[in-house]
């Protein structure tokens, strides 16, 4: 030592790298000098970095006993870099530790190319070869020394590339080992940006088929009840996002979505239900599946057909046809053999083949009893209309009707219009359309026929009877369109008022939960105009006069007109004979002025007290009692189509009644109970049923979205065993996809915060509560990001709109059409901290505004951040925790969403006071830049001491514990 230290001073560095060549001169090493080196490590006068890079730098591998006598102290240093009294600084060790990986992988393949003979021959060679291998296992099954290693390759990317050539020239050597192997496999998965070698093996998720199930059947409902037009590509980037969330296979995934819609069509209470699940199954579904095909396989798709089937698919075709109970109920409501209709659906994408359809129906046949009895070829036989094959049937009409409605022929455009309007499927048609996608391209066309007939432009007779029976037309149907796909409100509502009909959906037209102001709708009528149109009722009896009239002002003028006669009537000035004889005048000859009068009288009426409701309903019922048909024949001979208008009018009058109706018969008892109730059906039934969905969606509408979310979270976890915790949970997240947005937010900024500071409520973040509650809020979370990921991406690639003819085109060439509907952010309620405007999702908004998602995000951390902070434990610090182990295990592709708000503080005071619970460390650190792996260095070290001091326990390991922080932790 003496000798040594001579010329190199008090430089440590240098004595250690000395000492190690002083050791290795001859062809043995000098044992003397390396327990002088050992001692030197224990007692701290030379550090461990110093001595690995020394180690690094030795290259004579022909002197087998130096080298091995080197692996030998490397396996001596190896275990004192995990201990908890080596007080160096984790990150000095990260250059060093991949130089010793390196050079042992090199030393593998010199000493492998150095061996003449077969390597068993050769016992020197093969010792060294099994101690390198001993030495890269240990370094790669210690998850400190793992960690530390990976933060080094993030480091010196030159370095890692190095050790890879050098795993490529192992991998050359014809040596078979396992431990080998998987030393090879754990360096080159260090590349990818998460290794879960990094923190131990990574959980899985143990979903069981009831989880997956609950999700997939409520997303299913919604869709098939309230979004059948939805484009495609929507619908499949929710189910894969929702896969990808909850790790389900893309097998179980086709299966479920079939076997969903098929209990759909089972429990579907009346013909509508039944109408709407068909579609989505047959019409939508076959769709929807090509897209989850070309995502999950890469297959191309040209058209609406890909040329490789899908092995998923065929797996799970098999095990939908398990389920013969509930086919068979599905086969004897429809009349149908409603498996062969959806197999032919797939076989016409591409999906199965020929010879794959055959094998399934034959198979189905010999398991059912049911379908070799049925005589489908016969509707009659038991009394149920083949409702299955009118949809299909009805789908094939719709380019035909596009295409017509591209004709300026008004004449032509009339005919096929009342032909449409009086036939027997004129709801499968439109159900069909919305299926298909191409609502969004009729609504635009029929709006262009309004435009067009709104104002004469020299006209006889004749054209001006077409032109009030077109613009009639188009104004009922596209109201009738509204009241069955309101998602299709959304087209309307961009503040774009230039338009008749925009104009009158925003002012007219009620939304969910939203009255109209009746005062609105006649705010800018003149009373010039009203006072005329008034005038003309009077003198025209039983006739209304077509030529020159603007239709437009005319639907305004009669709105106002009805609020002249009804404050008429309640003064006393009119009698009820008197008002029936306007209503009539006004009813039979235009449906569109019987509609508008109507909507307003229904905002009216909501607006009023009870007693004051009794004259504005008796004048719905007015306008709803049937006409004599004498008066319909005389209508018919002066005005075209009078009677196919009429029709169309009463249908859509029935409709707002209905919607009055089922306002009246709504429960009268609270919202809180009309809600456990329906939650307690819904969890004994384990699904939801479509009555159920739709209720639920009318709490919503009614409760608005802070009290809904609240309420479910409450009764979901009031439960106490963790199988119905998690049930309840998992039932909810398909609930929350009724607004999957508006829900995040509101569980982020105003539930779990609640949860987290009220004493009343901590008792519920403790176990099995809290580990679902933060699997819940990441998940949904996850899904909200994604949806609006997808949104923006599509806006953006949407470079210019399509003009009016392109769009039909389009239509008619692929069966899509238009921009699909914005999505819709609600407002929050009124008691809210929070007030997130629906413009914010607008794509003329600027894109340097915070998303309110990502601002709820924020607050939360911000909260977790001060309880983490807290020096006693408690079930808030293992929730922040457990939330956090859920982010990596959930979020994916947006977990930098969610890392990027988490601050260094929150990590290391988790660390200090619940060490057990935190995992996955270097996955919630930025590891692409030093702070954060500086950081993700010391949790790692934290982590080590903590798990060796309760495995050892050991007092001193406590010790060395707090005097690594005390020294190392200075942020």
């Amino acid at each position: 030592m003496k000798v040594l230290s001579k010329n190199q001073g008090r430089d440590a560095e240098a004595l250690g790298d000395a000492m190690l060549k002083q050791a290795l001169v001859g062809p043995a090493p000098n044992q003397l000098i390396l327990s002088y080196l050992r001692h030197s490590l224990s007692a701290g006068i030379v550090s461990h970095s110093t001595v690995l890079l020394s180690i690094s730098q030795y290259q004579s591998f022909v002197k087998l006993r130096c080298v091995s006598g080197i692996l030998t102290l490397l396996q001596d240093i190896l275990p004192l870099l995990r201990s908890p009294a080596c007080t160096e600084d984790p990150m000095s060790l990260g250059n060093p530790l991949l130089s010793v990986v390196g050079w042992l992988l090199t030393c593998f393949s010199k000493c492998s190319g150095l061996c003449t003979t077969e390597l068993r021959s050769s016992p020197d060679h093969l010792k060294i070869i099994q101690k390198v291998v001993q030495c890269l296992k240990s370094i790669l099954d210690d998850d400190f020394l793992c960690g530390i290693l990976i933060l080094s390759c993030k480091e010196d990317a030159d370095s890692y590339s190095e050790v890879l050539m050098s795993c490529e020239e192992v991998k050359d050597v014809q040596y078979d080992d396992e431990d080998l192997q998987f030393v090879l496999r754990t360096l080159e998965s260090f590349g990818a940006k998460s290794s879960p070698t990094a923190h131990g093996p990574k959980e899985r998720r143990n979903e069981t088929t009831s989880c997956l199930d609950y999700t997939i059947h409520g997303l299913v409902s919604l869709h098939a009840l309230f979004r059948l037009t939805e484009e495609p590509e929507v619908v499949s980037h929710e189910f894969t996002t929702l896969a990808r969330a909850l790790d389900i296979q893309p097998r179980s995934l086709y299966c479920e979505i079939m076997r969903s819609c098929y209990l759909g069509l089972s429990e579907a209470s009346d013909s509508s239900g039944n109408l709407l699940y068909a579609a989505f199954l047959f019409l939508k579904i076959p769709s929807v599946f090509l897209h989850l095909h070309s995502h999950f396989t890469g297959a191309t798709v040209s058209g609406d057909k890909t040329s490789a089937p899908s092995a998923d698919l065929i797996s799970a075709c098999e095990d939908l046809i398990t389920y013969v109970a509930l086919l068979d109920v599905v086969d004897a409501q429809c009349n149908c053999n409603s498996l062969e209709s959806l197999l032919q659906e797939l076989q016409r994408t591409g999906l199965l083949s020929e010879e794959m359809v055959t094998q399934f129906l034959e198979k189905r046949q010999n398991e059912s009893q049911r379908v070799a009895g049925m005589d489908f070829l016969n509707p009659a036989s038991d009394g149920n209309t083949n409702m299955i094959a009118l949809i299909r049937k009805a789908a094939p009409t719709i380019p035909t009707l596009l295409k017509t409605l591209t004709h300026s022929d008004n004449p032509r455009i009339l005919e096929v219009l009342s032909n449409v309007v009086t036939s027997k499927t004129f709801e499968l048609i439109f159900t069909a359309t919305g299926a298909e996608c191409l609502i969004p391209a009729i609504v635009e066309r029929l709006i262009n026929f309004l435009e067009d007939n709104r104002s004469p432009c020299g006209e006889n007779s004749q054209a001006s009877g077409n032109r009030a029976a077109l613009f009639d037309f188009s104004f009922l149907l596209l109201v009738y369109i509204l009241q069955r796909f309101p998602s299709t409100l959304a087209l309307h509502r961009r503040g774009e008022t230039r338009r008749f009909f925009d104009k009158w959906v925003t002012l007219c037209f009620p939304e969910k939960r939203h009255n109209m102001d009746p005062h609105r709708m006649t705010a800018e009528v003149e009373s010039a105009k009203t006072e005329a149109f008034l005038q003309q009722l009077k003198t025209c009896e039983s006739d209304m006069p077509t030529s020159g009239m603007k239709w437009d002002e005319a639907c305004w003028s009669s709105i106002s007109a009805c609020q002249e006669i009804l404050v008429a009537w309640e003064t006393g000035s009119l009698q009820e004979g008197d008002v029936q004889g306007l209503m009539d005048t006004i009813r039979i000859h235009m449906g569109c002025m019987a509609v508008s009068i109507a909507y307003w009288l229904h905002a009216h009426i909501q607006t009023q007290p009870e007693s004051s409701q009794g004259k504005p309903q008796k004048m719905l019922d007015m306008i709803m009692s049937p006409v004599e048909e004498s008066h319909l024949q005389a209508s018919q001979m002066r005005h075209p189509y009078t009677a196919e208008r009429w029709g169309l009018t009463l249908n859509v009058l029935k409709w707002l009644m209905e919607e009055l109706k089922e306002e009246e018969r709504c429960p009268k008892e609270p919202l809180n109970v009309q809600l456990l109730r329906i939650w307690s059906e819904v969890q004994l039934k384990e699904w939801f049923t479509p009555s159920a969905m739709t209720q639920l969606k009318r709490l919503y509408d009614f409760g608005g979205v802070h009290w809904f979310c609240k309420s479910l979270i409450e009764a979901t976890v009031a439960a106490t065993y963790k199988e119905e915790v998690e049930k309840g949970l998992s039932l909810a997240l398909a609930a929350f996809h009724i607004d999957l947005i508006q829900c995040a937010i509101m569980l982020l900024s105003r539930i779990l915060p609640d949860y987290l500071l009220l004493d009343s409520k901590t008792e519920f973040l403790c176990e099995p509560r809290g580990t679902a509650l933060a699997k819940l809020t990441v998940t949904l979370t996850y899904l909200a990001l994604s949806t609006i990921q997808q949104k923006q991406a599509k806006r953006e690639n949407q470079k210019r709109k399509l003009s009016e003819s392109d769009e039909v085109e389009e239509a008619l060439m692929s069966l899509e059409a238009g921009r699909p509907p914005p999505i819709k952010i609600r407002r929050l309620d009124g008691d809210s901290d929070l007030y997130f405007e629906e413009v914010y999702m607008r794509s003329d908004e600027g894109e340097g505004k915070e998303n309110p998602l990502e601002a709820a995000i924020h607050q939360l951390f911000a909260l977790f951040s001060v309880i983490s902070q807290e020096t006693q434990i408690s079930s808030r610090l293992f929730f922040v925790a457990g939330f956090l182990r859920e982010v990596i295990l959930c979020s994916h592709d947006q977990k930098d969403a969610f890392l990027q708000h988490i601050p260094s503080e929150m990590l290391l005071g988790l660390m200090h006071t619940v060490p057990e619970k935190v995992g996955c460390i270097l996955d919630l650190c930025d590891l692409k830049s030093d702070t954060g792996r500086q950081v993700a260095a010391q949790l790692l070290y934290l982590k080590h001491v903590s798990d060796d001091c309760k495995i050892n326990k050991r007092r001193e390991g406590g010790v060395c514990f707090n005097v690594w922080k005390a020294r190392h932790i200075k942020l």
